[in-house]
């Protein structure tokens, strides 16, 4: 629209009848919202200087003090960058535009497009730029990170955006207290209760991360190297929002690796075993290029697999089923430290790498390498019980696993006859607990006995053309085993029945289970 047309704006006053204020102050925002051209148009000052009469800002009528603040938001752009208001004045203003940015909290509510209208005004020009802003600032980061819905429009979210983008490229300083209102919306429970929040604070740090890199970067250095930013809310989960940062945008972390791997080398044990859940955590990203962008990084985060900490040990092991799984290139360097794992003096660290490289064979046996698959298998001799049982358990549900899926192929079934032997020299093991163990693993995993009994007489006959001659004999002396168990039974409730006429059937069910 042209400057001629400005000619057509209608007076303001404030004699008027509520109805007629609030159309002409409509009409005014359409003919400036058209106004396209350059440079400060004649009318505008007089308009400008009646729009911040408290008359019309603090109206009673809701409509008529958003349709003032839109006309002043369009006075701001129209006359960008030197507006007809004086410092005392735009500090007036800012608070107002948050505060009426309120409306956004309902979409259905009839001045929502109001609100529209001035959050788009708001994204095109840089009017929160003003220094001793600060708390304004504050309130309008947390105003949107509060508002924000998921019905929202994806325009209304751009905007949003757009607006604190602005904000942190015209400031001269990000402080402390508006970055930790970014950065607390990516952390727990904001990223599970607030999913609109933490969409928003993601999409936002992705947009403006060229701007925001030297303030992160600053925390990050203040917190992990001098320790200067205990005020921060979010100093104390500092591992926590390095995590969601690299899976946000990676860059922005381009400094902080290298004080990564100098806390990896901490004498304090706890802190290297943060480090560690960390790191383990970056690495086993689905799509993470670390260990190939940080190879020094990766030897390091290796060596901590021989780390002097058992907690340690066991951290490192405990991710190793994502680098199996996902990143084959790093199969090579992470069996090897599994293999030494395997023999490791602490029970526990023992337990957690069966458990590890079970779980990575559930998910794709091709992606374990045989020699894996053989120190696991040594871990049922174990001399620990419970390492042996874990060893016993993960196998047979592996068995159970790809023996039960529809369509499964021979070459497939072939790769894990072999368990259920295994399972059955163990048998063999002097202890109670042991043959107790195979007997479970056989009627939850090997022969479930939850099965149809005509899938359970098939599943049984695979298994058994499968055994081989000491496994066979294990089999048939947990079959004789059984048995004997059974008949004595029986015949113990046999004998009870003829003195205890009152718990008879209770007995008659039992015998009933026995003879099955």
């Amino acid at each position: 629209m042209s400057r001629s047309a400005l000619r057509d704006l209608p007076a303001i006053k404030e004699d008027l009848q509520e109805g007629e204020l609030e159309k002409r102050l409509k009409t005014c925002l359409k003919i400036l919202i058209d106004f396209e051209d350059e440079g400060f148009p004649e009318p505008l000052p007089t308009l400008a200087s009646s729009l911040l009469r408290p008359f019309y800002y603090q109206h009673r009528s809701k409509t008529i003090r958003m349709l003032t603040l839109c006309l002043i938001a369009e006075v701001f752009r129209i006359s960008f960058p030197n507006p007809p208001y004086s410092n005392q004045e735009q500090q007036m203003v800012l608070p107002m535009f948050v505060s009426s940015l309120q409306v956004l909290e309902e979409p259905g509510a009839s001045s929502y497009v109001y609100g529209c209208t001035l959050l788009e005004t708001l994204s095109t020009v840089s009017v929160f730029s003003l220094d001793g802003c600060a708390d304004t600032l504050s309130d309008l980061f947390k105003l949107f990170f509060t508002i924000v819905r998921p019905d929202h429009s994806t325009k209304v979210r751009q905007c949003m955006i757009h607006v604190m983008s602005s904000v942190v490229q015209e400031v001269s300083c990000v402080s402390q207290e508006l970055l930790d209102l970014i950065l607390i919306n990516i952390l727990e429970p904001a990223k599970s209760e607030m999913t609109s929040s933490y969409a928003l604070a993601v999409d936002f740090i992705r947009a403006a991360s060229t701007h925001l890199e030297p303030y992160i970067q600053l925390f990050f250095n203040n917190t992990l190297v001098t320790g200067k930013s205990s005020e921060s809310e979010v100093a104390d989960r500092i591992y926590d929002l390095i995590l969601e940062l690299y899976g946000i945008d990676p860059s922005l972390l381009l400094s902080v690796l290298s004080q990564l791997e100098y806390k990896l080398k901490s004498t304090d044990s706890d802190e290297r075993l943060q480090v560690t859940q960390l790191l383990a955590k970056m690495f086993a990203l689905k799509d993470s290029k670390l260990a190939f962008e940080n190879k020094t990084l990766w030897f390091c985060f290796l060596g901590r697999f021989s780390d002097v900490s058992s907690d340690v040990r066991a951290e490192c092991v405990k991710h190793s089923k994502y680098y199996l799984a996902y990143h084959p290139d790093l199969s090579g360097d992470v069996s090897a430290k599994l293999h030494e794992r395997f023999h490791d003096p602490e029970e526990s660290v023992r337990l957690e790498t069966v458990h590890a490289v079970c779980e990575a064979a559930a998910e794709s046996l091709e992606a374990v390498p045989k020699l894996l698959m053989d120190d696991v298998q040594e871990r049922m001799r174990d001399k620990k019980l419970a390492v042996r049982k874990e060893t016993m358990t993960n196998l047979a549900r592996i068995y159970r696993q790809v023996t039960s899926r529809s369509g499964v192929r021979v070459a497939e079934i072939e790769k894990v006859d072999w368990i259920a032997s295994k399972i059955f020299h163990c048998y063999y093991q002097s202890s109670l607990p042991d043959k107790i163990c195979v007997e479970r693993c056989t009627l939850s995993c090997l022969v479930p006995a939850t099965l149809e009994v005509k899938e359970r007489m098939s599943r049984l006959i695979n298994m058994y053309s499968s055994l081989d001659e000491y496994a066979t004999r294990a089999f048939s002396e947990m079959l004789k085993s059984q048995f004997q168990t059974a008949s004595a039974l029986k015949s113990f409730i046999t004998y009870q029945e003829e003195d205890v006429e009152e718990n008879r059937d209770m007995f008659e069910r039992l015998k009933k289970t026995l003879s099955c």
